[in-house]
């Protein structure tokens, strides 16, 4: 999370503090501590590469080795659903990018 809101703000102060709150949300804590979701925490580690590629490929810089090691690690982690789920939303990304680059 640091390195998006980093590239995204210009600031470290911001992107260390937008780091901790998104490792202190109350969801995270509970995967982690209550519900033991051991596979659906660590998919959260790869949703801010994924917003990370998707930024640097919006702004025509080459993104898209971050953004496929966010998106297949995400999905290794999470559930089957959510793995259907994201692959469709990894399809209308691809789609988008392809229109892109013509």
């Amino acid at each position: 999370m640091y390195l998006f809101v980093n590239r995204l703000t210009k600031s470290k102060e911001i992107g260390t503090l937008a780091a901790v709150l998104y490792m202190l949300m109350p969801y995270h804590l509970n995967d982690m501590y209550i519900r033991n979701a051991l596979g659906e925490f660590l998919s959260y580690i790869f949703i801010p590469l994924v917003f990370l590629g998707l930024y640097k490929i919006f702004q025509k810089e080459k993104g898209i080795y971050i953004l496929c090691v966010g998106a297949v690690r995400f999905n290794f982690d999470t559930y089957s659903n959510d793995i259907v789920n994201s692959y469709y939303g990894w399809n209308i990304c691809m789609c988008k990018y392809c229109k892109i680059k013509k």
